[in-house]
């Protein structure tokens, strides 16, 4: 299409059409809540919905930015420097606040992590939500030629309170917030601060809106009246951040249905953009201007790679096993800082490339029309000084998190202690608030106030699996086992993907009585998670407790079982090996005792008991020569050990050399006393 052709069309108080806009930008919340409830509570656990919404929604929303940032070639050409030099800075940031292990041995840090970055992005991703709905708020009014700057300025304070009131009022938010701000160094105050925050965001909410409804009057009065599009979009965005804050059946659904609307948001000014660029300039685009042809195929090539981008984040998981953690520590640690990379990009560049106030911008919107609008991005060294302040107040946030460690390690009392009892009394009704402080009852060994504690917490979030998990965990530890079944039980079926729930729930039935059905509760989360270190150790430790049991009330057979099942789940196990060979050559079977030793013994060569037992084997076999050897190899190896002497002096006694052998008695005698 000409740009004749394009200044032409029609004015629309449409961004897209009236059906796209609704379904995509300002209705979509009467869709993503029956939805996300619905999967939740039918179909997923909340931690497989976020982990699908952090991949898809919040981390692949970045990309389409990143086309416009460096698919458009007069953009890249404005701003080169900003979007050459930047990557490198926020990945060399996202690093040195969480350093791979490596790094910190290599050059020796004297840190670990330091949270500061991750408040830094808490605190901008709200504003970043926030300045997107007052964009789209901006565009629906300049769509009808509407540029008073009054009702602009009311439109930012109304977005502006819609999601302070939103954080403020939401204990889920204040939590979150508040976790992070204290884990990063900021001083930990008393609750009556959150009171007095409440009280003036509530009286300033009042304030905007009624300020609000008197320019809604004024406008009515005027020829343009108002844009009805967009206050239904401030209701449904303010309704929906609302609500998310304060839903009820688990506080990652909460997070979840905002992230999507707004990533759906971001998806399509993103296409729509893109599309009415790509009819202006043609071939001038840039490489990407193939994508945003008038074609179905080319919308479906969009979604994929914005889908492509977000697997990233979906396949690498979401570790919460220390385990796991331990052992790609490295790439965690890496992934984690590409990750913060991306979203520190996705911030800073919104932040400039989609202001409606440069003429471009306003063009592709078709919001250029009878207004008169010049550019106002930051010169250069104004936005030198905004990122300096940016660093200064990271460094800020450094310096306390480090005076903090210094004082906590000095006093002694854990940092993790201070901040759950203060997140305790700032939320005490928030399930997260209550699962952290019986947490800490139960390390501090206060039981009964842990089982307290996670009971309130279920009957506050029925659905946490983290809520049941601790109950448990509390129950068994105040040695109520039978309870504790019960409460592992549901946090298993509310989140089968957690191995160490299934461990606990063996642990519980173990020690409620009803070991067999603890082993089988083990080997069926073995066969659910066949390639988890933890789980194989966990039905190890059972299936060895099962087998010395058997074999002390005389049950030799069970033993034998139980060690050869521990052996195919566990084929490295010296100590099962040993036992099963100490079977075999009490059952008189020397032929396959000799055999398990030698495999002993050549597993580890520095090992005498296997040695010595491949020698008494090989002796009750009559082959002395090999028997000798073996005996002899295990006394290097342990020239103080009593059984190695009193086998070899039995050998040498069976083979004539009787002076010989009684050196070895007396060795024996000495270490150890006289045998039968």
């Amino acid at each position: 299409m000409s740009h004749a052709a394009a200044t032409l069309r029609a004015p629309s108080p449409w961004i897209i059409s009236p059906a796209w806009d609704l379904a995509y930008i300002v209705a979509t919340p009467l869709a993503i809540v029956p939805l996300l409830l619905w999967l939740e509570r039918a179909v997923f656990t909340p931690t497989q919905i976020l982990l699908f919404v952090t991949s898809f929604a919040t981390l692949a929303h970045h990309l389409p930015g990143f086309m416009r940032a460096y698919g458009d070639r007069e953009l890249f050409a404005r701003f080169r420097w900003r979007f050459l030099l930047v990557p490198p800075l926020a990945f060399a940031t996202a690093v040195a606040f969480l350093p791979p292990p490596s790094l910190i041995a290599r050059f020796g840090l004297p840190w670990v992590s330091f949270d500061g970055l991750e408040l830094a992005l808490l605190l901008w991703g709200t504003w970043h939500g926030l300045m997107q709905t007052f964009g789209f708020m901006r565009i629906y009014d300049l769509k009808r030629g509407a540029g008073d700057a009054w009702t602009a300025r009311l439109d930012f304070w109304l977005c502006a309170m819609l999601f302070v009131a939103g954080f403020v009022f939401s204990d889920a938010r204040v939590f979150g917030l508040m976790n992070v701000a204290w884990r990063s160094g900021v001083p930990i105050v008393g609750p009556q601060w959150l009171t007095a925050a409440r009280y003036a965001v509530g009286a300033a909410t009042c304030i905007v809106f009624l300020a609000y409804l008197a320019d809604i009057v004024r406008q009515t009065r005027r020829e343009r009246g108002i844009s009805w599009i967009k206050i239904a979009l401030a209701i449904s965005t303010g309704g929906l951040y609302w609500f998310s804050g304060r839903v009820s059946t688990n506080l990652v659904i909460g997070i979840a249905m905002f992230e999507v609307f707004h990533a759906v948001q971001y998806y399509a000014i993103v296409w729509i953009y893109n599309r009415r660029l790509a009819e202006r300039v043609g071939e001038r685009f840039g490489l990407l201007g193939f994508l945003f042809r008038e074609r179905w195929s080319m919308l479906g090539l969009y979604l994929a790679s914005i889908a492509a981008y977000g697997s990233i984040r979906y396949f690498s998981g979401a570790p919460d096993d220390t385990d796991l953690i331990a052992r790609h520590a490295d790439w965690i640690a890496l992934i984690t800082a590409a990750f913060n990379t991306s979203t520190l990009l996705h911030f800073y560049y919104d932040g400039f490339i989609w202001k409606v106030s440069d003429r471009k911008t306003a063009v592709n919107l078709d919001v250029a029309e009878g207004a008169s609008l010049a550019d106002r991005f930051v010169p250069g060294a104004i936005h030198a000084a905004k990122w300096g302040a940016f660093y200064a107040a990271l460094g800020l946030l450094v310096w306390l998190q480090w005076q903090r460690t210094q004082e906590t390690r000095a006093s002694g009392e854990g940092d993790d202690r201070r901040v759950y009892a203060a997140l305790a009394r700032w939320t005490p009704n928030l399930p997260e608030a209550q699962i952290q402080a019986a947490q800490l009852a139960i390390e501090s060994g206060n039981f009964d106030a842990g089982v307290k504690l996670a009971e309130k917490a279920v009957a506050l979030r029925p659905r946490s699996h983290e809520a049941h998990a601790t109950f448990g965990d509390a129950q068994l530890h105040a040695r109520e086992p039978i309870a504790a079944t019960e409460s592992f039980r549901r946090a298993v079926a509310l989140a089968p993907d957690r191995w160490r729930y299934r461990a606990k729930l063996a642990e519980a039935l173990r020690d409620a009585d009803e070991p067999e059905a603890a082993l089988d509760e083990l080997r069926e989360a073995r066969r659910a998670f066949p390639d988890e270190p933890g789980l194989v150790k966990e039905l190890v430790a059972m299936l060895n407790l099962r087998a010395e049991l058997a074999h002390r009330t005389g049950d030799v057979a069970a033993a034998r079982v139980y060690y050869e099942e521990l052996l195919e789940v566990a084929p490295e196990n010296a100590g099962a090996r040993f036992r099963l060979g100490q079977f075999e050559f009490e059952a008189g079977d020397f032929q396959a005792a000799a055999a398990t030793f030698h495999r002993l013994a050549d597993a580890d060569p520095k090992e005498p008991k296997a040695r010595m037992m491949l020698g008494v084997s090989l002796l009750e076999l009559g082959q002395t020569t090999e028997a000798e050897s073996a005996l002899r190899d295990a006394l290097a190896l342990a020239p103080n050990d009593a059984d190695v002497h009193y086998n070899l002096a039995r050998l040498l006694e069976r083979t004539g050399r009787p002076e010989e052998a009684s050196k070895h008695r007396d060795a024996f005698r000495r270490l150890e006393g006289p045998r039968p």
